[in-house]
């Protein structure tokens, strides 16, 4: 289902796809298979055990560990990153039932999400928590505000936000929200926290039921069925080879395919720019031999960064210079953003001065 409309019929192990248009973006072929939906869509949806508290959230679904695909089957395979569900064909239930968008979700179970609380969850349940990808801990909240924040426990993020705003680049803002924690978690999950020297931070929700979003890994999937260079396109977008510059800068090591993509209409299927960039939870790496994971060929991640600066023109490179020391990272790691910078800022200086 896309919201209430019936994309595809699956009998058995029989495919009838009913609106190809519609089909998520992985698996947007009229040949599409059970196989396919099966390892390239509701695979995705499904919680990873390595993930911090997956095996308390499933104690407190009171379902076998081995067993997260019952997890997510009970939430409808839904989730907070498209409009995407599957619903039996006897089933009276609407979007209107099943969208988390909607939905009061369940605090009991983002509260073992986040903080590891040893609990049974009771009662009829909406929550993400089963289709959220990532391995850290972390959990949605329906705020005073009505709108829903993803919180994490850890603090890279909110000085990485500092730096991405100085510089002007498109990302999702994380904020510290410790002030928050007394109202969430318990005294010995707060201690726990103060001795690892972490923070409670969150940033807003980027998705909606209109807007949803698509990893790179489902485009490439989508360009294969296709048979064309997913990097055609992407090269000629100034927001990739902004994404570059950003991680060398930050010294991310984690930008895998699942942590950027782009946002898709959810009523037409119809792909539209990249999404702002976000998860960099894993920034500040000291090792200066870090793999670019976003690039054609193999290259270092400051080597992607140096080929990517003519089209990052946008970028206030300069800002470094100026600003504070973020709180949330030590010394070393500050001093290694300005060291990139004043990299980034010399190559600039010589790509300029090369084009004269």
């Amino acid at each position: 289902m896309s919201k209430d409309i019936p994309v595809a019929k699956i009998t058995g192990f029989y495919v009838e796809v009913l609106r190809p248009d519609l089909l998520p973006l992985a698996i947007r072929t009229p040949e599409v298979d059970f196989d396919r939906i099966y390892h390239g869509w509701i695979e995705t949806r499904i919680m990873s055990m390595g993930r911090s508290n997956a095996a308390r959230i499933m104690d407190g679904f009171r379902l076998p560990r081995s067993n997260t695909y019952a997890a997510a089957a009970s939430m409808h395979f839904a989730s907070l990153s498209d409009c995407y569900w599957i619903r039996q064909e006897a089933e009276n239930i609407s979007w209107e039932y099943v969208s988390l968008y909607r939905a009061d979700i369940s605090e009991e179970v983002a509260e073992t999400s986040l903080f590891g609380k040893k609990q049974m969850f009771h009662g009829h349940i909406h929550t993400p928590e089963p289709s959220t990808a990532g391995l850290s801990a972390k959990a949605w909240y329906r705020n005073a505000d009505q709108k829903l924040w993803l919180y994490k426990i850890g603090k890279k993020e909110v000085a990485a936000s500092k730096i991405l705003d100085a510089i002007g680049a498109d990302h999702v803002p994380y904020l510290d929200a410790s002030n928050e924690l007394r109202q969430k978690a318990e005294e010995e999950q707060i201690r726990k926290i103060y001795e690892r020297n972490e923070k409670l931070v969150k940033c807003p929700i980027i998705t909606s039921e209109q807007r949803s979003i698509v990893t790179w890994y489902d485009y490439e999937e989508h360009c294969d069925d296709e048979h064309v260079n997913p990097y055609t396109q992407i090269k000629r977008n100034p927001k990739y080879h902004e994404m570059q510059v950003c991680d060398y800068l930050l010294g991310n090591a984690d930008r895998h395919g699942e942590n950027w993509g782009f946002y898709i209409d959810a009523d037409t299927g119809k792909l539209g720019d990249l999404h702002p960039l976000f998860d960099h939870d894993h920034a500040f790496s000291e090792d200066a031999r870090i793999v670019a994971q976003t690039t054609e060929h193999n290259m270092s991640l400051k080597q992607a960064a140096i080929q990517s600066l003519p089209y990052a023109g946008r970028l206030n490179l300069n800002a470094i210079r100026t600003m504070q020391h973020p709180e949330e990272i030590t010394e070393e790691q500050w001093m290694g953003v300005q060291q990139r910078a004043k990299v980034l800022i010399g190559e600039r200086v010589r790509q300029r001065e090369e084009e004269r």
